[in-house]
């Protein structure tokens, strides 16, 4: 349904971009249904500018500005890191967030 609404011309309205990343929004819809909707808004943004601007459009709970700035931080770093379990170990590790709340981040980004 989200699609169909970006094909029509609705998401400047619904406080997202013109310019989306559709190929990965497909791509985490077909890897996990089950994510946070905020993995798949952040499937939709290029950058955490526009995260930041849409933020500002809907007004975001921290955690979900934060959860999605991370993602999108992140996205790239898991899928060329060889040895890709070390690299949540240094995240989990070297975080100044809680541990569970960086777990949860981690959980949300290797669902995508």
């Amino acid at each position: 349904m989200t699609l169909k609404m970006i094909d029509v011309g609705l998401a400047p309205y619904m406080g997202l971009p013109d310019n989306l990343n559709v190929a990965e929004f497909n791509r985490v819809l077909n890897v996990s249904e089950e994510c946070h909707p905020m993995t798949k808004i952040a499937a939709l943004l290029h950058s955490e500018d526009e995260m930041l601007d849409f933020h500002k459009r809907v007004k975001l709970s921290a955690y979900e500005r934060d959860l999605g700035i991370f993602i999108i931080q992140h996205r790239h770093s898991v899928s060329s890191d060889p040895h890709p379990l070390r690299l949540y170990q240094n995240l989990l590790l070297f975080s100044k967030l809680k541990a569970n709340q960086m777990r949860e981040y981690i959980n949300e980004l290797l669902r995508r």
